[in-house]
């Protein structure tokens, strides 16, 4: 084969393999087709060709092509046939076109002779079926939960297990689902080759329906997919451009046909709804007992939508049973009797109970046998609309038509079966009504005669009309048609007519109610005080008065109550603002979950602004989070809310930390969400008590020390007989009690060291001298009682056998505070003029030990004891420490640590 540039295109893939090649081995697909031609041309005939379809393989797949074309034979220099010259055009697309164009005028002059919408759908998925040689072609509409439900409108049989049902479209390619959302055609021609529909749960899903390609050309309305066309193949199909084309073409001229028809049929419907509506009220209308307006429209309603059953039923008090007293049949059992609405399944109880009228065309199809499918099947029902009742959010009634097959309900019908509910029970309302209006009017004359208060009745200028038994009762006159002067005239206290008269004149040109409060005499000539209203009647069609109804009721005895509560409240209010009790009011504030959060201070009185030292005017209205820290906000929210909500009143005592002030404080309930509170400040009593607490525990601590000391000191002391025991004992008591004496008359927040050291020498003084040098210091308590047991041991030991044995003898103590180690006492015991020493001892004695025992093992000290010839030195250190009585009683109305 030798081509141009221009056959080129016309090989397509198979350029430029093709140059040079025998033309059947090239054209081996069409040479079945092509040889007979080729030969009759070889055989000198010169042919000429219009159109001839070929199926080639030129692009990978098989695809229909249409050439107009001529075959000359080309002669040697013989005369022979050597070759053939061929001039082609490819006409595919004018003929694929004309084609189209064909089939559009055809399928639209098919689609004018049809009215109904499935009819349209059906002519249309047929012709386009046959015409692409597709094995099925459909329409679907797709639900707002993303099921679609197919019709099934063109099969020929090859796909058996894609019949005409509800399906979930995620389940065949989430991807392919999101191209249909959003309004892209969607072409597959291999499912096991297409990335939307090729994972292997999605090709599960198809394996059931045997599809294996199709063509879905998607409807989106108002930003939602409502339906799409859909061809269908059960083997792996190339589809064309031409194909896409096609079906877009027949997807919009058939949503257009079927839109149009369902704005005609909605129209006869909308025509044929009212013509009926016209007739089920004007026969309604002659019903005088409710169940004789239901037996009517149930009636009506079945026949005029042809369907098998009409009914409804009233619903108990808890929604869940409902009673079909009576239906309308049409060759099928009646359904009469009582259900539980749990028994219909989840979906149709939910609709019922929220006011959603139910829509089932297909129970099978649409609903489970555990989820209401079994049920309705029972009772014959394939197809149902059911319309609930729902009065002040309680469903009070249903009305129901039944089908005993499958059915395509339709919107029109679906609001024709809500607005005969609403009618019906309009009807039923107003039957109900005038059986009561009978009664009524009877009752009314009994009811009137029966009440206290006064009853009356007027025409519109204020003529009585009617009073009740009780005018009569009171005032001791008959009824008389008098008018509404007159009465004001002979019956109202003088003071009260004028203003009388004036609020029923004012009434009667405004329209509006007539109030007053009066006084009217009584038969024994006494007035009482009546609250006088007046309700005019106006005419419907006028808007004017036609009549007053009204009453007087006795207020007489209000009135004084009133008064008294004004005095009342006076007198309260004095109260509340003398109180020497802090009170306030408060209103807790609600997060919108329904917990406190806060309150607002209402009201407080003088005594609170006192005990607070907040003023009235910083408080009042503002809420608690802005005047106080969270921690205290959140115990008062919670302690306030608790009364509030249990109404149990609550005593309480707290420091308030912000106002620095401690509070007793007794909470009740007052209204709701509100509470009150009296508070009274506690501080100086808190302070009082606190102080009390650790004075009793620092007595505690020191008499516990004191009878260690005393009990330490008993069983080191040694004696040859009991006099000298009880001499010793009793001195170094004695030393423990002016210690003691001088803490107490410290308070406890310590001793003078001078002091201390003059009251122990002072008894072992006969003339003796004491030299006493040293800063002023105050000892700590722990450490005054110590000091002077060993001071006193030291005193003791001189006047027996050191300087203050001898009238000569004389004593110094010094001491000053360390420098070198700040909080540590030195002190130094230096005896002179007594007897001379002429050894230390040869054993310690209990002076020693007790030295020992109270400097280095009871204070931390150190102690050392030089036996100097002119009389013995001790010196020794006392940590003194940082604590004192008097800081642990600090007077601050703080709460004290534990």
């Amino acid at each position: 084969m030798l081509y141009n540039d221009s056959y080129a295109e016309v090989l397509g893939l198979k350029h430029p393999g093709a140059l040079g090649q025998p033309f059947h081995k090239v054209w081996s697909e069409i040479w079945a087709d092509i040889e007979p031609i080729v030969a009759r041309c070889y055989a000198g005939e010169p042919i000429q060709m219009d159109d001839l379809k070929l199926v080639m393989h030129r692009h990978g797949h098989p695809e229909e092509t249409h050439f107009a074309f001529s075959y000359t034979p080309v002669r040697d220099e013989a005369g022979e046939v050597s070759g053939v010259f061929c001039a082609c055009m490819e006409i595919t697309a004018k003929v694929l076109a004309d084609r189209r164009q064909a089939f559009r005028l055809e399928l639209g002059e098919r689609l004018r002779g049809f009215s109904a919408p499935r009819e349209i759908m059906a002519t249309a998925a047929e012709a386009l079926g046959r015409h692409l040689d597709a094995a099925q072609a459909g329409y679907a509409e797709v639900g707002a939960d993303g099921h679609a439900t197919t019709g099934g409108e063109f099969d020929d049989g090859r796909l058996p297990g894609f019949r005409a049902g509800r399906y979930r479209l995620v389940d065949y390619g989430p991807a392919m689902a999101a191209d249909m959302a959003a309004g892209r055609a969607v072409v597959v021609h291999n499912i096991h080759e297409d990335v939307r529909t090729s994972a292997p749960d999605t090709l599960a899903a198809y394996s059931v329906i045997s599809l294996r390609a199709f063509i879905i050309v998607p409807l989106v309305k108002e930003g939602r997919l409502t339906a799409y066309l859909y061809v269908a193949h059960p083997q792996p199909r190339q589809w064309s451009k031409e194909d896409l084309a096609l079906a877009r073409e027949v997807a919009e001229q058939t949503w257009g046909a079927v839109e149009r028809a369902r704005a005609e049929a909605a129209l006869r419907e909308s025509e044929e709804r009212f013509k009926f509506l016209d007739r089920l009220g004007e026969a309604t209308s002659r019903a005088s007992a409710p169940r004789e307006v239901m037996a009517v429209t149930t009636q009506l309603l079945g026949e005029h939508l042809q369907t098998t059953r009409c009914a409804y039923a009233d619903v108990d008090a808890n929604n869940d049973r409902f009673i079909i007293r009576d239906d309308w049949t049409n060759g099928v059992p009646s359904s009469a009797g009582e259900y539980s609405l749990g028994l219909f399944g989840s979906r149709a109880a939910a609709d019922m109970r929220t006011g959603r009228t139910l829509v089932i065309r297909d129970v099978d199809a649409e609903l489970s046998n555990d989820n209401g499918g079994a049920m309705f099947s029972a009772i014959g029902i394939k197809a149902i609309i059911c319309c609930p009742l729902v009065k002040r959010e309680r469903l009070v009634a249903m009305m129901a038509v039944h089908q005993s097959s499958p059915r395509d309900w339709t919107k029109g019908e679906v609001a024709l079966v809500e607005t005969v509910v609403e009618r019906a029970w309009a009807h039923i309302e107003r039957v109900r009504a005038e059986e009561e209006l009978r009664e009524s009017e009877a009752r009314f004359r009994l009811m009137a005669d029966a009440v206290p208060q006064i009853v009356w009745i007027t025409d519109a200028s204020g003529r009585a009309e009617f009073f009740n038994r009780q005018w009569s009762d009171y005032t001791g006159a008959p009824f008389e048609a008098t008018t509404a002067a007159e009465v004001a005239a002979s019956f109202v206290h003088p003071d009260d007519a004028a203003v009388t008269m004036e609020r029923f004149e004012t009434a009667q040109k405004t329209g509006g109610p007539f109030l007053v409060e009066h006084r009217i005499r009584s038969r024994g000539g006494d007035y009482r005080w009546f609250l006088v209203r007046g309700e005019p009647l106006h005419d419907s069609r006028t808007g004017k008065i036609t009549r007053w109804f009204g009453a007087s009721v006795d207020i007489h005895d209000r009135k004084q109550a009133e008064a008294a509560l004004r005095e009342s409240e006076a007198r309260w209010r004095g109260l509340f603002e003398r109180m020497q009790e802090g009170v306030e009011v408060d209103e807790l504030v609600y997060d919108a979950d329904g917990r406190a959060v806060d309150f607002r201070f209402l009201e407080v009185n003088t005594a609170w602004e006192r005990q607070t030292g907040l003023r009235r005017e910083a408080v009042l209205g503002r809420r608690a989070g802005e005047i106080f820290p969270a921690e205290d906000l959140k115990f008062w929210v919670e302690s306030f809310a608790r009364v509030a909500e249990t109404g149990e009143a609550a005593h309480v005592e707290r420091y308030v930390a912000p106002l620095s002030r401690w509070f007793e404080v007794i909470t009740y309930p007052f209204e709701r969400n509100r509470t009150a509170s009296l508070l009274l400040d506690v501080t100086a009593r808190r302070v009082h008590e606190e102080r009390q607490t650790l004075l009793m525990r620092e007595v505690d601590h020191r008499a516990k020390n004191a009878l260690a000391v005393v009990q330490t000191m008993l069983r080191l002391t040694r004696a040859e007989d009991v006099p000298s025991f009880a001499r010793a004992v009793e001195g170094r008591v004695t030393a423990l009690a002016r210690a003691q004496t001088l803490l107490a008359e410290e308070r406890w927040n310590g001793a003078a060291l001078h002091a201390m050291l003059s009251g122990e020498l002072a008894p072992f003084l006969a003339g003796q001298r004491a030299e006493l040098d040293g800063p002023s210091v105050v000892l700590p308590p722990g450490t005054a009682q110590p000091l002077a047991m060993a001071v006193h041991e030291l005193a003791t030991n001189a006047a027996k056998h050191g300087a203050l044995s001898v009238p000569e003898g004389r004593v110094s103590v010094s001491w000053h505070l360390g420098a070198g180690t700040p909080g540590v006492l030195r002190l130094r015991w230096a005896e002179a003029g007594g007897p001379l020493v002429t050894q230390p001892p040869t054993r310690r004695g209990f002076g020693s030990r007790v030295l020992e025992g109270t400097l280095r093992g009871q204070l931390g000290g150190a102690v050392s004891l030089q036996w100097k010839r002119a009389g013995l030195v001790c010196e020794m250190e006392v940590p003194l420490g940082s604590g004192s009585a008097s800081s642990d009683m600090a007077d601050t109305g703080k709460p004290a640590a534990d």
